[in-house]
């Protein structure tokens, strides 16, 4: 063994008395900084520049003038996303809505955009004091996008938004609708395709495990002539191989097949699931039943 050089022996530091050395003296006029003393003006330029997720498991905890910070200044909650909280703890949905409640209060209505994964409705009206989303959808009625993904309640009434968006939306081009699996024993269900149907200036379309027929694909392809994207993933109810559907769906610039590889979906995923004690075949299922989870 080589040798240690000097130069590695004068970088090392020493030790005395199994102690390591003590700071240098502060020389006259020099002071430690106390970060509790942070301008607020300072402060807030820093925190605007974290994810909300360390203003919210970190900054709070540091010192009590942060906490306040945090609790005091509106303009920090603006714009949440909670996404990457619910993909780090998916199945802890009910601890999300005690933090929305907190943000919503932080926000003191100033919240501009709000991003989460399930109970859509829940969270709209927490930040609309109690209209619910179907109910605020008319009062925009320049809306262009509309994204409700991964709603967690199977028997909801999703559709009665998508009535409202086609009634008093007509500028809407952009509409993702994305469920979090498809339910293989669930029967078909085309409400909400036959209201999408009613977006005659859709150009973009995304239903990730949706229930809808060909009949409601039909109304859709029917009813939105300007549609240039469509994806149907994991929409395994869709029958390509009936009704002339592969013909009728050509002209659509980008269609994604029920079948097709998930490389590119940017959201959390499960593998279809089938009820118990229900014994309905299922038909049209071409691919892996391990089950998926997006780690994005």
């Amino acid at each position: 063994m080589e040798p240690e050089s000097s130069s590695l022996r004068q970088c090392r530091p020493r030790l005395h008395d199994g102690k390591p050395p003590s700071p240098p003296p502060t020389t006259e006029g020099e002071e430690t900084g106390d970060w509790a003393e942070l301008p607020r003006d300072a402060l807030l330029i820093v925190l605007h520049k974290l994810e909300i997720l360390d203003i919210i498991f970190g900054v709070g905890h540091v010192c009590h003038s942060w906490r306040r910070v945090t609790q005091e200044e509106p303009e920090l909650w603006r714009r949440i996303d909670m996404l990457r909280l619910a993909k780090l703890e998916p199945h802890r949905y009910s601890q999300f809505q005690s933090l929305a409640h907190s943000i919503a209060r932080r926000s003191a209505g100033q919240c501009e955009s709000f991003w989460a994964i399930g109970f859509p409705d829940y969270y709209f009206t927490v930040f609309s004091h109690g209209v619910t989303l179907k109910e605020a959808i008319p009062k925009f009625p320049q809306l262009e996008e509309l994204e409700l993904s991964l709603h967690t309640d199977m028997f909801n009434d999703m559709y009665e938004v998508c009535a409202a968006a086609a009634e008093a939306c007509p500028l809407l081009k952009t509409l993702r609708l994305n469920k979090q699996r498809y339910h293989c024993n669930s029967r078909v269900e085309d409400k909400e395709a036959m209201e999408i149907g009613k977006m005659h200036g859709l150009r973009s379309l995304q239903l990730f495990g949706n229930s809808l027929g060909n009949d409601g694909l039909a109304a859709i392809l029917d009813g939105c002539p300007q549609l240039e994207y469509l994806d149907v993933r994991h929409c395994f109810s869709i029958r390509m191989d009936r009704d002339n559907m592969q013909n009728r769906c050509a002209r659509i610039w980008t269609f994604k097949l029920p079948n097709d590889p998930m490389d590119d979906y940017n959201l959390p995923f499960r593998s279809p699931k089938r009820w118990c004690n229900v014994e309905t075949p299922v038909r049209n299922l071409s691919f892996r039943w391990d089950v998926y989870w997006d780690s994005l």
